[in-house]
This record gives structure tokens, sequence and C-alpha cells, in this order.
């Protein structure tokens, strides 16, 4: 690992949200913190981790004033959220090479290839997709064992 890696909204709700895995999320993320690392993401992560809490708020999971709390809390770990041209073509790309039906996952890719890091993921599907041609996608779940 070159010291830098890429999380999915899958993790990173899990640092916001006590769910299955937020331990091990934590646990990642203040390893990746204390070892000097650094957290790229693409421009849309807190976009999804605030429609994940927005979902949580619908089903009554979590109150409003805690979603936004959660949200605040999030500007306190250091995401570079990048964004280029190049970024989105590859993004696309991506997406049409995979089938899917929307760019969002294609995009972590794509910050993975640009940054040349690891792309950590929550989501068994995604990983499962992209993991056959992308080896640097990696499953939470996973590691533990890293």
């Amino acid at each position: 690992m070159n010291g830098r890696v890429c999380f999915d909204a899958s993790v990173a709700v899990k640092w916001l949200i006590l769910e299955d895995q937020s331990e091990l999320a934590l646990a990642f993320l203040g390893n990746v913190l204390r070892t000097g690392g650094s957290i790229v993401g693409p421009p849309h992560l807190p976009v999804e981790i605030s429609n994940a809490l927005y979902k949580r708020v619908r089903t009554g999971d979590v109150i409003l004033e805690e979603a936004q709390e959660r949200i605040s809390a999030l500007s306190d770990v250091p995401i570079d959220l990048v964004y280029s041209k190049d970024l989105s073509r590859s993004a696309l790309a991506l997406s049409l090479e995979f089938g899917w039906k929307y760019l969002y996952d294609a995009f972590y890719l794509a910050v993975g290839e640009l940054f040349d890091c690891d792309v950590w993921t929550a989501d068994s599907l995604f990983y499962r997709d992209a993991r056959i041609t992308h080896p640097r996608v990696r499953l939470l779940a996973d590691y533990a064992s890293s």
C-alpha cells in the first residue's frame, strides 16, 4: 500500500452509524490516520454518505438532529475529494465496462486507478463485479486478515 487509500460510502457510513462492521471500519480508519496515510475519494462521497443518513432518518433509525451531527462529524475526517475531467471519463468507461446502471461506484474505481491505491468497500456486489478486473478493490471484511 502506498499510504493512500480510497474508502467508498459503504465503509465511510460505518464510521458514523453503528452497524455491522462499524468497529472494523473505525479501526481501519484509525490505523490509516495513525500511520500517516491519506484518504482520497470522489466528489460525491459526502453526498452518498448524507443520502445513507437520510434513509436512516426516513426509516426512524436515526433522528434528524443526530444525522446532522454525524454529517458534521464527517468533516473531521481528512478526506481529499478529487475531481478532474479524466476522472469522469474513466468512470464513464468503467461503468460501461461493467454494465452498471449508475456511475457512482465507477468513480471509486477511477480514483483508485488515478492514485494507484486500494479501494475498500463493504458492498459485496460492487466487490464481486469489480474485483475480477480490478484487484485493488478490497472487501472491508478482509481488512482483519490483511
